[in-house]
C-alpha cells in the first residue's frame, strides 16, 4: 500500500545517536476532515428533522404566538385568535377571526377576520440568543376598529402603552418596511362628551415606505398611505349623515403627516382638503381647504330649530391645535336664511379664531340684501369684529348700506361707525357711536342727512326701537311744510307693525317752510309723531316761531304751549288751544300782543284756512296806504270769529266781528269811538263795511 510505503520509509532526519525522529501528523488531515464533514452532515439532518417535526407538530405556531401575545401584553392588549398559523417558506404568519381586548376594561378594541403577515428572520444564522423579525407585509380583510370617547373626552385607548421592543429580548419585531393593506373593513365611531358618532364602512387601506426614505433610520422613516372607504355615516344627538365617500393620500412618519389630497363627499356638501399635520400625540394641523356645503341640510343636522338655508361656498386656510381653531379665507353663498335673517349674495373674507362653539372674527362681509324678520338692508358692506358662541354673536365695527327699510319706517345712504351689534336668544340691538344718513323716512315724512350720535336699536318681536341723545338732520320734509336745519337733545323712535311713534326732545329749526308760509327759529321743548297707515299725527309742547311770513304778512314772537297737528290723505290741519303773538304786520295795519284761543289752521290743495276763537287785538296801528293817506290807529280793538283764507297763488282775504274801543283814522273817519262791525280785508284793501257813527 501506499500509505505502508510511505510509513516504512527511513527519516532522513536522524540525530547524531542514531535515533529515528517521530512523524508529525496535519490538523486537518484528508480522514479529519471528513469526518468534520460527516458529523456536521448528520447535525444538519438531525436538526432539520427537528425542525420540521417541531413545525408539523406547531411548536413554532405556538412560539410566535407567545412571542406576539407577550408583546400586546406588553401593551395592554389581550389577543384571541380562533386560529393561529405560521408557514416557513415564505415565512408567514396567518389569523382567522382575532379579537382585540383592552387588558384593563375587558372592552373590545378591534376584531379581524383574516390577517397574513409577511415576515422575515434578520441574521438567522448569526450566534445571538435574540432574533429580529421583520415585518415585511400585512395584509388585512374584515376588520373592526372601535374608537369612543367618554364624557371626560377620555378613550377606550387611554390605557395602552405603546413601547419599544427592549434590547435583550428573546424576538424583536421590527415595521420599518412593513406594507399595510387594509380592505372590507370598518371603523366605528363614538364620542359621547360631543354627542357624536361615526361608522367608516368598506374602508381600505394601503400603507407602504416611501422609497426615498428606504435607506433612512427608523426615526426618518416615511410612508406613503391612500385611505379610502364608502358609504359611511355620520351622527350627531339621534341625526345622522349617511353614504359618506372619503378618500386621502399622502406620506406619514413618526411625527406627522402631509395630505396630498383628502377628499370628502356628503349629500350636504364637499370638500377638499390638502395640508399638514404634525405631532400625533399633540396633534396640530395647517391645512387648505375648499368647499361647498347644503346650509339647509347641515341645518337640519346640526339643529333642526335654527331653520337655515342657502348653500355656502369656501376657500382658505384652517389652522388648529387641540379644540383650538384658526381660519383665514374667503366665503360666499347666494342666498343663506337662519331663523328670521336672510342674506342674498353674500361674500365674506375674514379671519375666525376660537376654541369649539366660541369663536372670533375680523373681516369684511358684502351682501346684496340683508333682512331681519320685516327689516331689510339693501347692499350692505359690514367691516369689523365678531365674537360669537353658536348662533349669538357680538359684533363690533363699521357698517355701510345703499337703503334699509321696515314696513313703517326706511333709510338711504346709511353709514354706521364705532358700532355694536348683538344677537342673543332671538332678539337682535345695536348701539352706533356715530350715524349717518342720507333719507330717513317715516311714513310720508322725510329727515334729509340725518346724523345721530350715542344711537341703539333694537329688533324685539317684529318691532323696531330706535332711541339718540344727540340727532340733527339738514331738513325735515313732509307733502306741505319742510322744516331745515333740525337738532334735538334727544330722539325716540318705536316701530311696530302699521305704526311708528316718535319722541322728540329739545327740537330746533332754523327755518321751516309751507307752501304759503315760511318761518324762523321754530322750536319745542318736545315734539311727539305718530305715523299710522300713512296718517300723521304730531304734537309739540312750548311750540315757538320768532317770525313767521305768509306772503307779506309777518307774525313775529309766537308762543303756545301745545300745538296739534293731523296730516291725512284729506289735508292738514294744526290747532292750538292758546296762541300769544308779539307782533303781527299786513300790508295795511299792525297789531301787537295778540292772545288768541283755538286757534285752527287747515292746509288742504294748497290753501290755507286760519280760524280762531276771539282775539283781543289792542290797539291797531294803520298803515297809510292810497286809500288811507294819512294811517290811523284803532283802540280796543277785539276780534271775534276771524276768518284767514291764504290761496296757492298768494292772494289772501280775512274777515272778522270786530268791535273797536276808539281810535283815530286819517281821511276817512277822523275819529272813531265805540262800535262794531263786519271787517274785511284783501291785498291792498282794508275797510270796515260799516264806519261807527262819531260819539263824542
Amino acid at each position: 500500500m501506499a500509505d505502508d510505503k510511505i510509513e516504512n520509509q527511513p527519516s532522513e532526519n536522524t540525530g547524531d545517536d542514531g535515533n529515528v525522529a517521530p512523524v508529525r501528523r496535519s490538523l486537518f488531515g484528508r480522514r479529519r476532515v471528513l469526518a468534520i464533514f460527516g458529523a456536521a452532515a448528520l447535525a444538519l439532518v438531525v436538526v432539520g428533522i427537528t425542525i420540521f417535526v417541531l413545525y408539523r407538530v406547531g411548536v413554532f405556531d405556538g412560539y410566535i404566538k407567545g412571542q406576539l401575545t407577550s408583546k400586546l401584553d406588553q401593551i395592554g392588549i389581550d389577543f384571541e385568535p380562533e386560529s393561529f398559523r405560521v408557514t416557513a417558506s415564505p415565512m408567514t404568519l396567518e389569523m382567522r377571526n382575532a379579537t382585540f381586548k383592552d387588558k384593563v376594561s375587558g372592552e373590545k378594541l378591534f376584531f379581524v377576520r383574516d390577517l397574513r403577515l409577511g415576515m422575515t428572520v434578520l441574521d438567522l444564522l448569526a450566534w445571538r440568543l435574540t432574533r429580529d423579525i421583520s415585518l415585511e407585509s400585512s395584509d388585512v380583510s374584515g376588520a373592526e376598529v372601535w374608537v369612543k370617547f367618554d364624557e371626560n373626552g377620555r378613550s377606550n385607548f387611554s390605557n395602552l402603552k405603546f413601547i419599544e421592543d427592549e434590547r435583550g429580548s428573546s424576538v424583536n419585531f421590527r415595521y420599518d418596511s412593513v406594507k399595510v393593506n387594509i380592505t372590507d373593513s370598518v371603523i366605528h365611531f363614538g364620542d359621547a362628551s360631543r354627542r357624536i358618532a361615526g361608522d367608516a364602512k368598506d374602508l381600505t387601506v394601503s400603507f407602504a415606505p416611501d422609497a426615498a426614505s428606504a435607506g433612512a433610520d427608523a426615526e426618518s422613516k416615511r410612508y406613503n398611505f391612500d385611505i379610502f372607504a364608502k358609504d359611511s355615516n355620520f351622527a350627531y344627538e339621534d341625526r345622522r349623515i349617511q353614504n359618506i365617500d372619503l378618500r386621502a393620500i399622502g406620506i406619514a412618519d413618526r411625527h406627522g403627516a402631509e395630505i396630498n389630497d383628502l377628499r370628502v363627499n356628503t349629500p350636504v356638501g364637499q370638500a377638499s382638503l390638502t395640508g399638514i399635520i404634525r405631532d400625533w400625540a399633540d396633534p396640530n394641523y395647517e391645512l387648505q381647504i375648499e368647499s361647498t356645503l347644503d346650509i339647509t341640510q347641515i341645518s337640519n343636522f346640526v339643529s333642526p330649530g335654527s331653520a337655515l338655508r342657502g348653500v355656502g361656498n369656501f376657500k382658505g386656510k384652517v389652522t388648529g391645535h387641540g379644540e383650538a381653531y384658526r381660519v383665514e379665507g374667503n366665503a360666499d353663498s347666494q342666498a343663506i336664511r337662519a331663523g328670521g335673517v336672510y342674506l342674498r349674495a353674500a361674500n365674506v373674507a375674514a379671519t375666525v379664531e376660537g376654541t369649539n362653539a366660541n369663536y372670533t372674527a375680523n373681516g369684511t362681509a358684502v351682501a346684496e340684501m340683508l333682512t331681519f324678520e320685516d327689516f331689510q338692508v339693501d347692499f350692505p358692506k359690514l367691516t369689523g369684529n365678531v365674537r360669537g358662541t353658536g348662533t349669538d354673536f357680538r359684533w363690533v365695527g363699521e357698517l355701510q348700506a345703499i337703503a334699509a327699510k321696515s314696513p313703517t319706517l326706511s333709510l338711504g345712504g346709511l353709514f354706521l361707525s364705532d358700532a355694536m351689534a348683538e344677537y342673543k336668544d332671538r332678539q337682535f340691538r345695536a348701539e352706533v357711536g356715530n350715524g349717518r344718513a342720507q333719507r330717513f323716512s317715516i311714513g310720508d315724512t322725510e329727515l334729509l342727512d340725518l346724523r345721530a350720535r350715542q344711537l341703539k336699536l333694537k329688533l324685539i318681536d317684529g318691532g323696531v326701537d330706535i332711541s339718540s341723545p344727540n340727532v340733527a338732520a339738514k331738513s325735515y320734509v313732509t307733502e306741505d311744510y319742510r322744516l331745515n336745519g333740525v337738532t334735538s337733545s334727544g330722539v325716540e323712535v318705536k316701530s311696530v307693525t302699521g305704526r311708528t311713534q316718535v319722541e322728540v326732545n329739545g327740537v330746533r329749526s332754523e327755518t321751516a317752510e309751507t307752501k304759503a308760509a315760511k318761518l324762523k327759529n321754530v322750536s319745542a321743548d318736545r315734539l311727539s309723531i305718530d305715523v299710522r297707515k300713512g296718517n300723521v299725527g304730531l304734537t309739540a309742547t312750548d311750540l315757538k316761531a320768532s317770525r313767521i311770513d305768509a306772503s307779506g304778512t309777518i307774525v313775529e314772537g309766537i308762543e303756545t304751549p301745545l300745538a296739534t297737528l293731523e296730516d291725512t290723505a284729506a289735508g292738514t290741519v294744526i290747532y292750538s288751544d292758546k296762541l300769544r303773538v308779539a307782533r303781527l304786520e299786513t300790508d295795511s295795519a299792525v297789531l301787537g300782543s295778540l292772545n288768541i284761543a283755538g286757534v285752527r289752521l287747515t292746509i288742504r290743495n294748497g290753501t290755507l284756512e286760519g280760524r280762531s276763537g276771539d282775539v283781543d287785538a289792542g290797539n291797531i296801528s294803520l298803515k297809510k296806504t292810497k286809500s288811507l293817506s294819512d294811517g290811523g290807529e284803532l283802540n280796543a280793538v277785539k276780534i271775534n270769529r276771524p276768518v284767514f283764507i291764504l290761496e296757492r297763488s298768494g292772494r289772501y282775504r280775512a274777515t272778522a266781528d270786530m268791535s273797536i274801543g276808539g281810535g283815530m283814522v286819517g281821511s276817512g273817519c277822523s275819529r272813531v269811538g265805540d262800535g262794531k262791525g263786519r271787517y274785511q280785508e284783501r291785498p291792498s284793501t282794508a275797510r270796515p263795511t260799516k264806519c261807527p257813527s262819531d260819539e263824542r
